[in-house]
């Protein structure tokens, strides 16, 4: 090989291992039996953890659908503004949080509607290489 083509092949694979990584989707489904667990504070309401990899993993909640209308919300510990807000009606689908790119740390989340609600403790960790 010359080492025009060594540098070139030295050049390609360092881009096929760098770039050709696709970001991991990670989904967490909120339960009816655990939301309402958190709202009457009869049963389990433990905190979520949400372990990725990167920071470019997509990160997903998935609560159940509550009613009429449903809206969650996430809110930073140190912030009484939700960062994250999504509403669904009747036969919309279930309300999503995207909390992709969202850095390390501690949030809660919440549901409001009419059958359903509650909040609880959720924590995004990026995993340590």
């Amino acid at each position: 090989m010359t080492r025009i083509s060594i540098i070139t092949t030295t050049f390609i694979l360092a881009a096929l291992t760098s770039f050709g990584q696709t970001p991991n989707k990670i989904v967490h489904t909120v339960e009816w039996d655990y939301l309402e667990g958190c709202e009457t504070g009869i049963g389990e309401c433990k905190p979520v953890t949400l372990i990725r990899e990167t920071l470019k993993d997509s990160i997903k909640v998935i609560f159940p659908s509550g009613g009429t209308q449903s809206d969650v919300y996430l809110y930073s510990l140190d912030s009484k503004v939700a960062i994250r807000h999504d509403q669904k009606h009747f036969e919309q689908g279930n309300p999503t949080l995207d909390l992709t790119g969202l850095p390390d740390g501690k949030y809660s989340a919440s549901m409001l509607s009419c059958g359903l609600g509650g909040g609880f403790s959720l924590t995004i960790k990026t995993l340590q290489r």
